[in-house]
């Protein structure tokens, strides 16, 4: 993290406007990761409901699965929020998913006009101890 001591001037001014804004920006581009993905986090009430919002697409693309139960997630802050999230479906099998979520979609406004969460991309085969990581197109093998 970056901290900054704001002084007065050289001439016993306070900062500008302007001065200010660009310290803010410097102390949130420190600290924040755009682009990159976030920490591995334990799957919460939002991203519980993002998966559940995707589960029809998720169940054509891959079959009825025998639990849908969200286990963690990463996101990416690009123009709105990629979220990939490790989905338990049975016992010993997990999907990732990759689902987009644009600029200003909260809780209160999911699934409203263009409030919807889109999902991009899904990979299965995945076990329990596999880590979350970034991935652009879908891997689906459906079982036999």
């Amino acid at each position: 993290m970056v901290s900054f001591v704001i002084g007065l001037n050289q001439t016993n001014q306070l900062p500008t406007m302007l001065q200010l804004l660009v310290l803010c920006l410097l102390s949130v581009s420190a600290s924040a990761n755009f682009g990159g993905l976030s920490e591995e986090k334990p799957a919460n009430l939002e991203v519980t409901h993002l998966a559940k919002a995707v589960y029809p697409e998720v169940s054509s693309s891959v079959g009825e699965t025998q639990v849908f139960q969200p286990i963690s997630y990463k996101t990416q802050v690009v123009a709105g929020t990629n979220y990939f999230v490790k989905v338990k479906v049975s016992d010993t099998d997990y999907l990732h998913l990759r689902i987009f979520l644009p600029l200003g979609t909260t809780l209160h406004n999911l699934g409203e006009g263009e409030h919807m969460p889109e999902l991009v991309a899904i990979e299965t085969g995945h076990q329990q101890e596999d880590p979350i990581e970034y991935f652009q197109t879908s891997t689906v093998t459906k079982s036999a």
